[in-house]
């Protein structure tokens, strides 16, 4: 059965396109990407072989603008296509190329909760960048606020082919994921349909370290962490962007391979399974803004 395979990455909808544009590139550690198009959009690349992992377009308020999903390739694009028509998904293009670059096929859809999801294939890669400074290699994972966690949950699993790794006692965020990675996606409880936070892959543990204290030096607001989370294991690094995104540098999540047995468990919320390290919860601020309620 044709699946989502992979977290390719996000479009943010800002009012401040180029503030943001400076902030990621200068002091998150990611790279512009050079491509003319007529539309407001513009793009980022991290160190991996995605072609673009963040973009900005301009908006007359901040939020998600599209999620976007990889598949393996054009004709699983199709299929996934074709099962969304046929559950009655609200399917909003046929497969065609899509704007901007790195070639890209795909389609769009609406979620339950109305967000944009992007179902895209490539067969153009960027070359991997190697380099002693902590800089991201690609998105990790993305979390969702959802005024109705089950009714969305059933879209992403039945309809795109994720699973369910763990999850936080009543449904205060539930783990999926598509690859080997623990999870690439999360969908947490709340009162709108607002991004929590988008999450950026170093290296491992020092990697987090060193691009934490480089963004603290540059000034950048750090809102939690560092610490270790329980259910996915990874480390983190939580900040504010200018626009009150939450974004983190994450490592060492839990690899769970595809003949693997692995049995998903309920996690209680407790500051200990937050952060195994026992470094404290989130701030205030963080927690107001992953909620999306300012």
């Amino acid at each position: 059965m044709a699946q989502v395979n992979s977290l390719r990455g996000v479009t943010l909808a800002t009012t401040s396109r180029d503030i943001q544009m400076r902030f990621y590139s200068e002091l998150w550690g990611l790279t512009p990407v050079v491509y003319s198009s007529a539309n407001s959009t513009r793009w980022l690349r991290a160190r991996g072989s995605e072609p673009w992992v963040l973009g900005f377009t301009d908006a007359a308020r901040n939020g998600l603008e599209r999620l976007r999903l990889g598949a393996a390739s054009n004709a699983a694009v199709i299929a996934l296509h074709a099962r969304a028509l046929a559950a009655g998904c609200p399917v909003l293009t046929e497969p065609a190329p899509l704007e901007g670059p790195g070639a890209y096929f795909g389609f769009l859809l609406h979620d339950p909760d109305g967000r944009i999801v992007e179902i895209s294939a490539t067969e153009q890669h960027a070359a991997r960048t190697d380099l002693d400074t902590p800089l991201p290699l690609r998105m990790s994972h993305v979390v969702l606020n959802s005024p109705d966690t089950r009714r969305t949950l059933a879209f992403y699993l039945d309809i795109l082919g994720f699973q369910i790794s763990d999850w936080y006692e009543n449904d205060a965020i539930v783990f999926l994921r598509c690859n080997e990675d623990h999870h690439c996606l999360g969908i947490g409880q709340g009162s709108n349909t607002a991004i929590n936070h988008m999450a950026f892959l170093v290296d491992d543990e020092a990697a987090v370290l060193a691009a934490s204290e480089r963004a603290k030096a540059a000034g950048v607001p750090q809102i939690w962490g560092a610490g270790r989370h329980g259910p996915g294991g990874n480390v983190f690094s939580y900040f504010r962007d200018p626009a009150n995104f939450v974004c983190e540098y994450t490592a060492e999540l839990i690899q769970i391979e595809p003949d693997q047995v692995w049995n998903a468990k309920e996690w209680k919320r407790t500051p200990q399974n937050a952060n195994v390290w026992g470094t404290g919860g989130p701030t205030p601020e963080a927690i107001r803004l992953m909620s999306g309620e300012f």
